[in-house]
């Protein structure tokens, strides 16, 4: 069983540690446990190596959100972690793809009722909004004036 991280008591300055705890069986029965206590100095040193010569920022929480390791300056070591003005770029970025949503769903509404509303509109404007009986000929614009087809 593993310990939450907590800060090492021995030297100077003191790191982040790990209890790991350990029954002791004898016999089939409980005889105790032991525990050891790990260094995250090596995991530490890994990381630092893995990035290029600080380019790359890195920040190692907890299940509480407290910083273990990182190497960024504005972060400290058993601290809460603090989200900072990249959070608030996030929230920002969030809303406007919202807000794009909403606008290009209601111009699309808006433009669906315009098509609607103006479906047939030149024969409607052309027989004045009376209806024509099914095989009769719709009157035609010829230099201006409405003329049936058969007399054209």
């Amino acid at each position: 069983m593993l310990s939450e991280v907590m800060m090492g008591k021995i030297g100077t300055p003191p790191k982040p540690v790990i209890v790991m705890i350990a029954p002791v069986i004898i016999r089939g029965e409980y005889g105790g446990y032991t525990s050891g206590t790990l260094s995250l100095e090596q995991i530490w040193e890994y990381i630092d190596q893995s990035t290029d010569e600080n380019t790359m920022l890195y920040t190692l929480i907890d299940k509480n959100d407290n910083v273990i390791m990182t190497n960024r300056t504005d972060q400290t070591v058993m601290t809460p972690f603090v989200r900072g003005k990249l959070a608030m770029l996030f929230l920002i970025l969030l809303g406007a793809l919202v807000l794009a949503e909403l606008l290009s769903r209601w111009s699309i509404v808006t433009l669906e009722k315009l098509r609607l509303i103006t479906q047939d509109l030149p024969d409607r404007l052309s027989t004045d909004g009376k209806e024509i009986a099914p095989g009769a000929s719709r009157p035609r614009r010829h230099c201006g004036i409405l003329t049936p087809i058969t007399a054209l």
